[in-house]
């Protein structure tokens, strides 16, 4: 049965279902209740970057190394240092406290985020070593 968006007040509610709004109530009540999650205040490492699976599709991840957790994700077209800050400011926003920040190296990234101590990625690192090499070296 397809249900109409409403604001599903209690006479809402009971229209739909076709019974009481007493009714409605005791199963309210009767539902269990979960509890909410806090994100952690504890200082965080962040490692960040975005995977493109097309050309203009792509995920922007944000990883807790000391959890293993996703802690913001986002849909972007493009790989852009905008993005990364307003991720950044939304997650000071929730109040983690960013203690270090691991990504590819981002011009203007870098330069925006002198509070916060940046690593490159070792594969990022290595990349542009191999790149900087002569291709066949004796």
């Amino acid at each position: 049965m397809i249900i109409p968006l409403k604001k599903q007040t209690l006479k809402e509610l009971s229209e739909t279902y076709q019974c009481s709004i007493r009714t409605i109530q005791r199963h309210i009540k009767k539902a269990p209740k979960s509890v909410l999650i806090e994100p952690e205040f504890t200082p965080i490492n962040i490692i960040m970057d975005v995977t493109f699976f097309s050309r203009k599709f792509g995920v922007m991840v944000f990883m807790n190394s000391l959890t293993d957790t996703v802690i913001y994700h986002q849909i972007v077209k493009t790989e852009k240092a905008v993005y990364y800050k307003i991720a950044i400011n939304k997650l000071r926003e929730k109040g983690y406290k960013i203690q270090s920040i691991t990504c590819d190296g981002k011009r203007g990234l870098l330069k925006d985020l002198f509070d916060t101590p940046i690593q490159l990625c070792h594969f990022h690192q290595v990349a542009m070593v191999i790149r900087n090499v002569a291709d066949r070296l004796k």
